[in-house]
Parts: C-alpha cells; sequence; structure tokens
C-alpha cells in the first residue's frame, strides 16, 4: 500500500481492502505506532475512489477512540473536515458517526469544527443540529457538545 499506483496493477479493490482494515490495524499496533501508519491513512483520505474515501469516513471515529485526543485533533481532524466536504456518499460517514466524532474532541476543537461546518462546508446548520440531536438521544441524552448559543 506504500505505493498506491503499484497496488492497483495488483488489485482494484485493494485500496478499499486496505481502508476497510486499517481500524483494526491500528488497534493491533496502538496510538504510540500510529506514525507507522499516518501516511497510509493520509494516503487512503485522499484517493480518488470515494468508496474508499466513504469507508474511511464510516469508520473515523473509530480511529480517533484509538488515537487518543491529541492525535485525532492533529491527525484526522483535517482529514475529518476534508471528508465534511467530499461527495454526499463520503459526507454521510462522517454525518452518521458525527456525534461520536465531536464527543471525543476538546469543546474549542469543537466550535472550530461547528464554525468550519456553517461557513465553509455544503454541511448545513440543520444537517449539524440533527446530527447531535441523533447521537445524544442514542449515545446519552443527558450529554451535550455544544451549549446552544454555539449551534
Amino acid at each position: 500500500m506504500t505505493d498506491p499506483v503499484r497496488a492497483q496493477t495488483v488489485d482494484m479493490e485493494i485500496t478499499k481492502h486496505c481502508a476497510y482494515s486499517l481500524p483494526g490495524v491500528a488497534l493491533t499496533l496502538g496510538r504510540q505506532n500510529w506514525h507507522c501508519l499516518k501516511n497510509t491513512y493520509e494516503t487512503l483520505a485522499a484517493d480518488v475512489q470515494w468508496k474508499v474515501r466513504r469507508t474511511l469516513a464510516f469508520s473515523i471515529h473509530e480511529l480517533a477512540v484509538i488515537l487518543g485526543d491529541k492525535l485525532t485533533a492533529a491527525d484526522l481532524v483535517p482529514i475529518f473536515n476534508g471528508f465534511l466536504k467530499d461527495l454526499d456518499e463520503v459526507r454521510i460517514g462522517v454525518l452518521k458517526h458525527l456525534y461520536d466524532f465531536l464527543k471525543l474532541l476538546h469543546a474549542d476543537i469543537r466550535r472550530d469544527i461547528s464554525t468550519n461546518c456553517r461557513s465553509s462546508s455544503p454541511l448545513t446548520t440543520q444537517e449539524l443540529e440533527v446530527s447531535l440531536r441523533i447521537g445524544r438521544a442514542g449515545v446519552n441524552p443527558d450529554l451535550a457538545l455544544y451549549n446552544p448559543r454555539d449551534i
């Protein structure tokens, strides 16, 4: 997977398989070895095939749990923001698990993401509010990620 062009000549689906398996590999290696996977993850996140990016978008919240808040803020938030601006097929992955991802971040980073969503992303404020409500209802109804004035 280190050479995407070469990998494509072997198997057209290999990048999708790598994207699907990456959270499990990250869990096995642990956050202390994230540096070994970071470049591969970034390469997959920029893949031309939307199915590869979609696979990563649906699992980015799981990877955030493995990496912890500091690595997530540094390495995953920029990719997360890119997924929010991607095709609808990719965006649905981060929207479905928006609450799960945001709850792992510090409040100031959540506010930055909310501001970015409102200003530059095709994600509407209504979509953001609905995703957060669904997440709160399904995970913990007493947990509020945002102050009402932040939304």
